[in-house]
């Protein structure tokens, strides 16, 4: 089962995770192409630096904005060296390939678990899917990826910023 990491901000002590975070179960109808840069290494600083290049290499994906929704996906983890690839992107429809450096994704359209929830307690949110809602809700880990979605008023420097994780789920 593919775990999520959380990348940014400690988590609240003692936070009562399954009442901060609303779910919602939704079927995302459409695939989603993003475009962004990849981290791969075992330091989860290396995941803010990606967002950072992604901010300023924004200008070559056409027809994307710093504006723009991001999109945080782990591609990859291996948990026995901590080694893990992250991609950091915005939802873009390109002709032809993406420009150099970057890479083009695309999100599967299905069934997902769709949790909202403050910034602040993204690592317990993180563990509350897979610990705790995921075993216990009648739903099975589903054949898409899952996802971090950063709304267009995200702010990384506010914890009450609102975001979402979707989970895919059958």
């Amino acid at each position: 089962m593919p775990v999520l990491l959380a990348l940014f901000l400690s988590p609240v002590a003692g936070a009562d995770t399954g009442e901060q975070a609303e779910v919602t179960v939704e079927t995302i109808p459409d695939d989603i192409t993003v475009v962004g840069l990849e981290y791969t290494g075992p330091d989860p600083t290396g995941v803010a630096e990606v967002w950072t290049g992604l901010f300023e290499r924004m200008d070559e994906i056409p027809g994307a904005a710093i504006t723009d929704p991001g999109y945080g996906i782990l591609l990859d983890i291996d948990e026995m060296s901590g080694q893990f690839t992250y991609m950091a992107g915005v939802q873009a429809d390109l002709e032809g390939a993406p420009p150099e450096g970057m890479r083009e994704l695309t999100l599967p359209a299905g069934e997902y678990a769709v949790f909202t929830f403050e910034f602040a307690i993204l690592m317990d949110v993180v563990d509350y899917i897979y610990q705790t809602w995921l075993p216990e809700s009648g739903y099975s880990y589903g054949p898409g990826l899952d996802y971090e979605y950063y709304p267009t008023d995200f702010d990384p420097s506010d914890e009450h910023s609102q975001m979402q994780i979707y989970v895919s789920v059958e």
